[in-house]
C-alpha cells in the first residue's frame, strides 16, 4: 500500500499507526495471502476487532444500566435489550454501512488475490464488515491493547459515525 493511501486512511479513521504494517494487514484479503507467501490476511485482526467491539458495546450497555437494580438487570426484557444493543454494534450490515460512510473501500487500498474481482469482492457487505473489524483489531494491537486508546478510537470510529447513518 502506498504511503499516501495509508495517510489518507489514517486521517479518515482519526488514528495514526506506529506500525503501518498493521493497517496494510487490515486491508489484505485471504486470496492475497494464498497467492503471496509472507503476507498475512486480515482474518485474525478481524477476530480481535470483533472482540474489542463486543467489549466496547457491552461497556456502553452496562454504563447505561448502571443505576438499575440487580433485579431490573435480570429481567427478560432488559437482557434481551442488552443483547440486541451489543449485537447491533457487530452487525455486518451496520459495519458495512460504517465503512461506506467513511469511504474506506478503495480498490487501491486493498491487497487482493488475482483470482478475485476487486469490484465484486469489495462490494460484499461481509468483506466491508471484516475490514471494519480488522481496522479495530489493528488499532488495538498498535496501541498495545491499551483500553483507553481503544475506547477513544471506537468512540470516534463507530459512535460518531453511527450518529450520521
Amino acid at each position: 500500500m502506498l504511503k499516501t493511501n495509508i495517510a489518507i486512511i489514517e486521517d479518515i479513521i482519526g488514528y495514526h499507526f506506529n506500525n503501518k504494517a498493521l493497517l496494510e494487514q487490515a486491508y489484505t484479503l485471504q486470496s492475497y495471502e494464498q497467492e503471496y507467501s509472507g503476507s498475512t490476511c486480515n482474518k485474525m485482526l478481524a477476530q480481535l476487532g470483533n472482540a474489542e467491539i463486543y467489549a466496547f458495546s457491552t461497556q456502553l450497555a452496562f454504563d447505561q444500566f448502571m443505576n438499575v437494580s440487580t433485579a431490573g438487570l435480570q429481567s427478560k426484557k432488559t437482557v434481551e435489550f442488552l443483547s440486541g444493543w451489543r449485537r447491533n454494534f457487530s452487525d455486518s450490515d451496520f459495519l458495512a454501512q460504517l465503512i461506506d460512510k467513511l469511504n474506506l473501500v478503495n480498490p487501491d487500498y486493498f491487497r487482493i488475490g488475482k483470482s478475485q474481482s476487486k469490484s465484486k469482492t469489495l462490494n460484499q457487505p461481509d468483506v466491508k464488515a471484516n475490514l471494519a473489524e480488522a481496522i479495530v483489531g489493528a488499532v488495538a494491537l498498535d496501541c498495545q491493547l491499551a483500553s483507553e486508546a481503544i475506547i477513544n478510537f471506537l468512540v470516534k470510529f463507530i459512535l460518531t459515525t453511527m450518529m450520521t447513518l
